[in-house]
């Protein structure tokens, strides 16, 4: 099925990197873009300054032969890592996100299998940039130079940075996937794929006012909003560098919004229990309106004390191969719980429902990949006469709103012929004070949930690991007497350690 949305905005069409951030650079030049942390002092650039700086970057690139090519950035958020992006898509190059958090391997990897042979990266990457196998590796710390090089040859009259107009199908990103099982793939997205995004999003919910990039860039989710959807809004956007800053920072900008995934929103949630509504507000800022959650379905009571300080969290679906959104809640009254309705463009189909209505989610939209990278068999699996296959399940309402159920290669397989989703199970076991962290699996024949216990709970009780176990097994017992016998778990695994996660802040499946 399709909707029909009622823009917040109407946007400006553009189509590609380059025709926007430019055209945004100059519509609001005087306006503050970014803001970012440099030791203890606060720094700030214009859109101008930005503009400036991504064209005196690009054009020092040129003259070292980066055209066409193919460019891996690994670091931190930062000012940097922004304008290094936008001076590699912007001057014809595709730019491939490395997730700096995976281990040297990994990253090695998928520099290879991208075909990259440029490395911008971080200081504390040096040894990834040793071990590569490009042939032009650039530190972060070397860029500030770059650009004063290329505005001296900006002043010299070159203009070949200047003058290029990517093409709109031109590959812009590849950026590798972070699923639960398996190993990631190339997502391909090109110019036209993320202009069309960005304005379906701005059609869609509200992005005005002080945003902040709170995840991690080689995320799509921060790098749509972030470097798109926010410069097309006017925003002053305050740059996120360090994970363990994020409440400091939130507390210092005052954002109006937040992207953040259930993890980060959970763990805000818990900081501000205690605290009067007013004192809470102050906590997040001040200013929170508002917090798009991407990756699992934020559990409801989240949702609800949230709304107590003012604060509208609302979940959103999508994923890397849909270069972010496919739907969004553009309320939280309206089925409640749900992922929202489709955005604007999107066509959404149930394949094959059960007698319940769950099947797997099929989406068609113009901002979809086209093709994994060198990888025609998942090409092949994953798109089908033009419908592409999520792989997730899920189920409409009257609404036309998303539920998620779970996910086609998590189905649990039970001896008996019966298929079990593990996360319709998981989910009401998280509402237990003494779970912090669950995934529900099979273990010899029988379904298993394997806990990470909330520590800090247990600790203020002054309760035993084997008490704990104990109320987990009754909180259990009790959920079973509500489900058929084909859906009882049998048996309670207790973790010393918290439960290994993907890059996006997901739970891997065993």
């Amino acid at each position: 099925m399709s909707t029909t949305t009622h823009p917040w905005y109407t946007p400006e069409t553009f189509r590609t990197a380059r025709e926007l951030i430019e055209a945004q650079c100059r519509k609001f030049k005087e306006r503050i873009l970014f803001q970012f942390n440099e030791g203890e002092e606060t720094t700030s650039k214009t859109y101008a300054e930005f503009w400036q700086d991504i064209t005196a970057l690009g054009t020092a690139f040129y003259e070292r032969g980066i055209r066409k090519a193919r460019t891996a950035i690994a670091g931190n958020n930062s000012y940097e890592w922004a304008v290094a992006f936008f001076a590699s898509i912007c001057g014809g190059n595709t730019v491939v996100p490395l997730n700096n958090t995976l281990p040297k391997e990994s990253a090695l990897r998928q520099i290879e299998h991208s075909d990259s042979t440029v490395l911008i990266y971080a200081k504390e990457l040096a040894s990834l940039a040793h071990d590569a196998n490009v042939k032009l590796r650039i530190g972060m710390s070397e860029l500030s130079e770059l650009i004063e090089e290329g505005k001296e040859l900006i002043r010299q009259g070159v203009r070949d940075f200047q003058d290029h107009l990517p093409d709109p199908e031109e590959l812009a990103l590849i950026m590798y996937t972070s699923g639960t099982t398996g190993d990631s793939k190339g997502v391909t997205l090109t110019h036209a794929t993320i202009t069309r995004q960005t304005d379906a999003l701005c059609r869609a919910l509200d992005f005005s006012g002080k945003n902040m990039i709170s995840l991690p860039l080689y995320h799509i989710f921060a790098l749509v909003l972030g470097l798109f959807v926010f410069p097309v809004m006017g925003s002053m956007v305050f740059i996120n560098g360090e994970i363990k800053r994020l409440l400091s920072d939130v507390r210092s900008f005052g954002p109006r919004t937040l992207f953040l995934v259930p993890m980060l929103i959970e763990a805000l949630c818990k900081r501000a229990s205690g605290m009067s509504n007013d004192e809470a507000k102050e906590f997040m800022g001040g200013n929170l309106e508002q917090i798009i959650n991407g990756g699992a379905v934020l559990d409801y009571r989240f949702v609800t004390e949230m709304k107590k300080y003012g604060v509208e969290a609302r979940n959103a679906y999508g994923m890397t191969e849909a270069c972010l959104g496919i739907t969004g809640q553009r309320d939280t009254e309206t089925s409640p719980g749900s992922l929202g309705t489709p955005f604007e463009g999107v066509k959404l189909r149930i394949h094959k429902p059960d007698k319940d209505g769950n099947g797997e989610i099929l989406v068609n939209a113009d901002w979809m990949t086209k093709y994994y990278h060198k990888n025609p068999e998942a090409t092949r699996q994953s798109i089908r006469n033009g419908w592409f296959h999520t792989g997730d399940l899920g189920k409409l309402d009257e609404h036309g709103a998303l539920y998620i159920t779970g996910r086609i290669k998590n189905l649990i397989i039970l001896s008996n012929g019966e298929n079990v989703s593990p996360e319709e199970l998981e989910t009401p076991l998280m509402r237990s004070e003494y779970v912090a962290e669950c995934i529900v699996h099979e273990h010899n024949g029988f379904i298993a949930a394997t806990i990470y216990p909330n520590q800090n709970y247990a600790s203020e009780l002054q309760i035993s690991r084997d008490e704990v176990h104990r109320r987990i097994s009754a909180h259990t017992h009790d959920l079973n007497r509500q489900r058929p016998r084909a859906k009882h778990i049998h048996k309670v695994i207790l973790s010393d350690s918290p439960l290994p996660r993907t890059a996006s802040g997901k739970i891997k499946r065993f």
